[in-house]
């Protein structure tokens, strides 16, 4: 099997604006690729085939010799999934796809984003690990807040309808008591059904990668505007736009100005940290780890994934070594008397 240690994140990057070119789709078939209908990238809201994604990336890491589809595998460990999850990107197994299904009402000829907004609103409450199932009745009026900026009628949204028609959909969980099915919005409010994530979502709500995709795809399916840019802010995601100040492959600092219509969840311009840079870092702060215990004397060095984490035997001891990247400073720190390497 080919080595993807060279390949970085900007390669992946590359290989999605190749793939995205009219003549991208000719080429992918021309190495053998089919649609997949699991394990797709995400980026910018857009899904991509993970498997022709690493084996064009390969080819832009290496002298234009792409992969061809016999070449690699697709979810396995060390298949195209597992590069890509490695090197910071959200790679999906059909729980984001599943979003573009979601079955809304319209008025006028718009959709209702308003199950969306309540996906958003519980994502967020899972990251600060809130209680995962809530009665209506406790969230009812701030959900009406929120909802209120997107109404698509004259009257404010009512947030016990997307409570109920979330049950459809394999991201929510309702609870009720015996005789409250079907559940619709009146037996929402009349039995005060407690709702929320999924639990597996809930719990995969704590990787920023997931999450981050989450919101990009939304932000696709409903419109990146005000409106979003104020939602995630009031419901604290905006810490997944990023930060003042971003480092690039090489660690120096350097800005990355958006603007409206970029990747980020905000129709306005903002200056953004960018978690593939991030994970440049953090690929090359890993490569001087393993330099590191290499030189010392170092055997049987496994790379555990993320979090960037290290196994190594050293003088008969076997250590775990997590690695981190650093944007700011650059310091090692010690962990239960191992070394982390930051840049």
């Amino acid at each position: 099997m080919p080595s993807f240690r060279n390949v970085l994140p900007e390669h992946v990057l590359q290989a999605v604006e190749i793939l995205d070119r009219p003549e991208g789709a000719q080429l992918a078939q021309s190495l053998g690729y089919r649609a997949a209908r699991e394990f797709r990238l995400v980026h910018k809201g857009k899904f991509y085939d993970s498997k022709p994604v690493v084996g064009v990336a390969y080819g832009v890491a290496n002298n234009g010799e792409y992969l061809r589809n016999t070449q690699i595998s697709g979810g396995d460990t060390g298949g195209a999934a597992t590069i890509l999850h490695n090197l910071g990107f959200w790679v999906d197994n059909g729980f984001l796809h599943g979003l573009k299904d979601l079955r809304v009402d319209s008025t006028h000829g718009k959709p209702a984003p308003y199950q969306y907004v309540v996906l958003l609103w519980a994502l967020a409450r899972a990251r600060r690990r809130e209680e995962r199932l809530v009665p209506f009745s406790s969230v009812r009026d701030e959900l009406a807040d929120l909802l209120a900026p997107f109404a698509i009628a004259r009257t404010r949204p009512d947030p016990s309808m997307p409570w109920a028609a979330l049950s459809r959909n394999d991201w929510w969980e309702l609870v009720g008591p015996d005789g409250a099915t079907p559940i619709n919005d009146v037996a929402v409010k009349h039995f005060d059904i407690a709702g929320g994530l999924d639990v597996g979502i809930y719990n995969t709500a704590q990787l920023d990668s997931f999450t981050k995709a989450a919101m990009e795809v939304i932000g696709g399916l409903v419109g990146v505007d005000e409106r979003f840019a104020d939602l995630v802010d009031r419901i604290g995601l905006s810490d997944l736009s990023g930060d003042p100040l971003i480092a690039d492959a090489n660690g120096d600092l350097v800005e990355d100005f958006q603007t409206s219509g970029g990747s980020a969840p905000s129709g306005r311009g903002t200056v953004m940290q960018d978690p593939v840079r991030r994970a440049a870092i953090e690929r090359r702060s890993l490569d001087v780890a393993l330099k590191y215990y290499d030189k010392i004397g170092g055997i049987d060095a496994v790379e555990l994934g993320k979090p960037y984490d290290i196994k190594v035997t050293v003088n008969g001891i076997e250590r775990h070594c997590e690695v981190k990247g650093s944007f700011y400073d650059h310091r090692h720190r010690h962990f239960d008397g191992q070394r982390s390497h930051s840049r």
